[in-house]
């Protein structure tokens, strides 16, 4: 490994990030809730830990080895985030699909640490390796950009039911913007196409 300074920054989101989750974890008392919050910043702080080490790899096994890594997180944040959002939107009509697309998560997750075919290799970038993408990468991305779009827009629907001036409106806006946000980081994935 070699300090690389590209790491820093995803370093430093990996670690706010956990302690984020850490902190909503201690303030809800370990409630059901707060125990989802934390699965979403953990997959996302396991990603982010795995792609700082990546960076910091000097040999290419190594940051492929940290490369696959990362995929015990990503596949996981769609469902995650999902799953958070159901419980706390109270939308208990999509509650079957949660263990769906956990499932789902899961069978990425094997295949991709498992096998070559997402993650076969490495490109060398300017700021380190990172992962190329192989044929799985089309199913893949649709299960990971289908099930963001259909969170958002069940925070988006939830947002136009819920009562002008109430809580529950200031707090799902908030969550649509939050997540809205999270989700802008997944655009690193053109990068694992050479771009």
């Amino acid at each position: 490994y070699v300090l690389s300074l590209s790491a820093l920054p995803t370093a430093l989101t990996a670690a706010a990030i956990l302690l984020v989750g850490a902190a909503a974890l201690i303030r809800e008392r370990g409630s059901l809730v707060g125990w989802l919050f934390f699965s979403v910043t953990l997959t996302i702080g396991i990603w982010l830990c795995a792609f700082s080490f990546m960076y910091c790899a000097v040999r290419e096994s190594v940051a492929l080895w940290w490369a696959k890594a990362a995929y015990l997180g990503v596949p996981a944040i769609p469902s995650a985030i999902f799953h958070f959002t159901v419980v706390v939107l109270r939308l208990w009509r999509y509650s079957r699909y949660i263990s769906i697309s956990w499932l789902v998560s899961i069978f990425f997750s094997v295949a991709i640490i498992g096998t070559d075919t997402l993650v076969g290799g490495l490109y060398r970038y300017w700021w380190g390796f990172y992962p190329k993408y192989g044929w799985l990468s089309g199913p893949y991305l649709t299960f990971f950009f289908g099930l963001m779009i259909a969170t958002l827009r069940l925070y988006w629907v939830e947002f136009h039911r819920a009562g002008k001036g109430t809580v529950h409106r200031h707090r799902v806006r908030s969550l649509l913007i939050g997540f809205t946000l999270v989700y802008l980081g997944s655009f690193d994935y053109v990068a694992k196409y050479g771009i």
